[in-house]
């Protein structure tokens, strides 16, 4: 509760924030959009459940809210998950290995049958995806342990051919039902990172890597809230100016988002980079104020 909830219940505060603020412009005129104030993804109903951190435990039909936080939903209750287990099994190693062995193995038959490909896997079948990513993560743990104090061999090379393979297992495999194994080549380039032997071990070491490490939290949970304060920007440049600055686009998914899009590439680009630049800057002040203080206080 206390490293996920504070920065969690801020963003949805600012997200309530916006919808109230549309329900002001919309009751004044100011406003007209094919969705009203809290109704579809951003209903009451579903902001109930993402108080309570439910949203991504298969009672909606979508994403809600601030969408990134479906991960955090289900992480919340994997860690419950592991803490009975370990609880009960944590004297008897090789019972709690096979226990986490059987979560792993289920969760994976259960994404494989079920969905698409891994990315589908969130507001309905999200927990089964962090139960494996989870377990294989204690797993890796274990074993590292055990061999921490080998000497890999030719560990630059191996980093990066892992790395070039995760490139490629997702150009080729993000978006079928082999996807579902992601976390099996993750899990591995992990333990492998974990000696820190390798040239882009040590790169990952620099100061301002480290801090990006640190403010993760934060711009995972900040990006989509950002995106959209952006998105209603330039609805009210667009009725100011009467210019177009967002069209239609229908992803993978074969859903239609809006996309910004006006000018060159180039403009689109440094716009890209801006959103980025700004992201982090306020991701390291929400870090400082928000996640630390938050969990000081929770904790207390």
């Amino acid at each position: 509760m206390a490293r996920l909830l504070p920065l969690h219940l801020f963003i949805l505060l600012l997200f309530v924030g916006l919808e109230l603020l549309k329900l002001v412009l919309v009751n004044t005129g100011s406003w007209t959009n094919d969705t009203s104030p809290f109704t579809e993804e951003y209903s009451i109903a579903s902001l109930v459940s993402n108080l309570f951190l439910l949203q991504s435990m298969g009672i909606h039909d979508q994403l809600t809210w601030n969408y990134p936080s479906w991960s955090i939903s289900v992480e919340f209750y994997t860690y419950i998950i592991f803490s009975i287990i370990t609880g009960f099994f944590h004297k008897f190693k090789k019972i709690l290995n096979i226990q986490f062995a059987i979560l792993i193995i289920s969760s994976l038959i259960i994404l494989l049958i079920n969905t698409k490909n891994l990315n589908y896997a969130t507001y309905d079948f999200g927990i089964f995806r962090c139960v494996a990513g989870f377990f294989l993560g204690s797993l890796c743990y274990q074993f590292f342990l055990a061999k921490k104090d080998i000497k890999v061999p030719y560990a630059t090379f191996i980093e990066v051919a892992l790395i070039v393979g995760i490139y490629f297992f997702i150009i080729y495999a993000g978006n079928n039902k082999l996807s579902t194994l992601a976390p099996l080549l993750f899990t591995l380039t992990v333990f492998i990172f974990s000696f820190e032997q390798g040239a882009i071990s040590q790169l990952l070491k620099i100061n301002i890597i480290q801090n990006l490490g640190k403010w993760s939290y934060s711009i995972y949970m900040l990006h989509a809230l950002l995106i959209l304060i952006i998105g209603r920007g330039f609805n009210v440049i667009e009725k100011i100016t009467g210019q177009s600055f967002l069209t239609e686009y229908t992803d993978t998914r074969e859903s239609s988002v809006e996309l910004i899009l006006y000018s060159s590439p180039y403009f689109m680009d440094f716009l890209t980079i801006v959103y980025i630049l700004v992201l982090v800057a306020i991701a390291s002040q929400t870090y400082k104020h928000i996640e630390i203080n938050g969990n000081k206080l929770f904790r207390q």
